[in-house]
């Protein structure tokens, strides 16, 4: 999963957009790892002269069933996500990585993310 937002934040370069990792992916790349990668990456992404779809058609994504999806976009009108993203490094892996407080929020809505949150909080404020 890391590679799969390596490479949308590369494509994300390359085609003028803005994405930010956030959740989960983006809580690993902050140094906040569970026992098992997301099923899912979640992104923000801004790009105001393009509808979602196509945004989504930059990035080499494919429309698929929600159950079946391994990567959620947020369309971020209001540069809540992209806003202060810092381009990080987990792994072997880069990406683009959202806000510390935006992945706080965002992280509640996954699996276990009370857990993530609680160890994100020291982020939060400023670690």
């Amino acid at each position: 999963m890391w590679d799969v937002g390596s490479r949308l934040s590369r494509a994300a370069e390359r085609s003028g957009v803005d994405i930010a990792l956030t959740g989960r992916a983006g809580a690993a790349y902050l140094g906040v790892v569970g026992t098992s990668s997301p099923a899912r990456i979640r992104c923000w992404t801004r790009s105001p002269d393009l509808p979602l779809p196509e945004v989504a058609r930059r990035l080499g994504l494919e429309p698929a069933a929600e159950d079946e999806a391994n990567v959620t976009l947020a369309e971020d009108r209001w540069r809540l996500g992209t806003h202060r993203r810092d381009r990080l490094t987990f792994d072997a892996s880069e990406a683009y990585v959202a806000h510390p407080l935006r992945i706080w929020c965002d992280v509640h809505s996954e699996l276990r993310g009370t857990e993530f949150a609680a160890e994100m909080w020291s982020y939060v404020n400023g670690r």
